[in-house]
């Protein structure tokens, strides 16, 4: 009779005409045969690679009818929620994550204290935090409408820190000190792109050259999936004339397209090497907003040309504008009449 071996854990062996096999075998189901026997470095090979799968791929857990869990994965499922690009499924499914601590919890029976609870532990990032807190809210406003939850939900009104920390504007020293620094043709097409038309991350990596009439550029507008027509600015004009031909307007020195990710990358490494360490691309969408709004331009006039889908984004630019002008007229009031005086 063969000697006894010690099996891992897990591990179960059954005996049939003479012969030992050997099973991984979890919470009573046989998940994987394994070859060979204890013994055997082919053996532990497969145990470890089966031990890796269930611990990076573990089954869903099925929540009870009601609770947090459940409505989580129902609104998942929502065609609202899978209506919403890429990007922001990923931002709302890490929001929602962190609220699944309670996910055996009845839907009904949460409380504005236990969001907060989870809320407060992001205090170190506002836009995070912020974003936590919409999510909870759509989440609960999906239960109560298309379940029939009766509760009020927790979320509503949720109290803010102020407004979440944004993107700094670049400065018109900025510019000029990033220009002269001599940045690689992606991100200096990139800076030019965003400067002067202000799309995203994601829109401006997308854009061809086929997008780039000569006198106008089509931006795709990944987040509200509405392309937006935009006239070039004279010096955006100038340099996309000049560049090199190629199937996408940023890309690598091979002519390949270049992730967002990628992008960022790059000009974060860019801009901490020159001394911006403050700024990110994404800035310059402010940038352009703010150019536009002191330029005079309307509100729908600044949508249009960012693609916004409603004016309260917009409305940031704009009141920033409108105090600086009725600041400066104000001045100018006060010193006419104490010249009049």
């Amino acid at each position: 009779m063969p000697p006894k071996l010690k099996l891992p854990p897990n591990v179960e062996r059954t005996r049939a005409k003479g012969r030992d096999y050997f099973y991984l075998r979890v919470k009573g189901e046989r998940i994987a045969k394994l070859p060979g026997n204890p013994d055997m470095p082919e053996f532990f090979e497969a145990y470890a690679a089966a031990m890796r799968r269930i611990h990076s791929d573990p089954k869903p857990i099925r929540h009870a009818d009601g609770t947090v869990g459940w409505l989580i994965e129902a609104y998942k499922s929502a065609p609202r929620y899978q209506k919403l690009t890429a990007a922001t499924q990923v931002s709302y499914a890490k929001a929602l994550d962190r609220l699944s601590v309670i996910g055996t919890f009845p839907a009904v029976d949460v409380r504005r204290r236990h969001i907060n609870v989870i809320r407060d532990t992001l205090a170190d990032t506002p836009r995070t935090r912020q974003l936590f807190g919409q999510v909870c809210s759509a989440l609960f406003n999906y239960g109560i409408r298309e379940h029939d939850l009766e509760m009020l939900n927790p979320a509503r009104l949720m109290k803010r820190d102020g407004e979440a920390e944004s993107y700094l504007d670049w400065s018109e020293d900025q510019m000029a000190l990033f220009e002269a620094s001599s940045p690689p043709l992606h991100l200096m097409t990139a800076y030019m792109v965003a400067r002067y038309t202000g799309p995203r991350r994601g829109d401006i990596v997308s854009l061809m050259r086929s997008h780039y009439s000569g006198s106008a550029i089509a931006v795709a507008g990944s987040k509200n999936q509405n392309p937006v027509l935009v006239p070039v600015h004279y010096r955006l004009k100038a340099y996309l004339d000049a560049l090199p031909p190629a199937l996408f307007l940023i890309a690598d020195a091979a002519g390949r397209p270049i992730r967002p990710e990628r992008l960022s990358k790059d000009m974060r490494k860019h801009l901490d090497n020159i001394g911006l360490t403050e700024l990110h691309l994404h800035g310059l969408r402010h940038t352009a907003g703010k150019a536009l709004a002191e330029a005079g331009c309307s509100p729908h006039e600044i949508a249009a040309v960012l693609g916004h889908k409603t004016l309260q984004m917009v409305e940031r630019y704009t009141k920033k504008a409108r105090q600086r002008r009725m600041a400066g007229s104000a001045v100018v009031k006060l010193e006419r009449n104490r010249d009049e005086t």
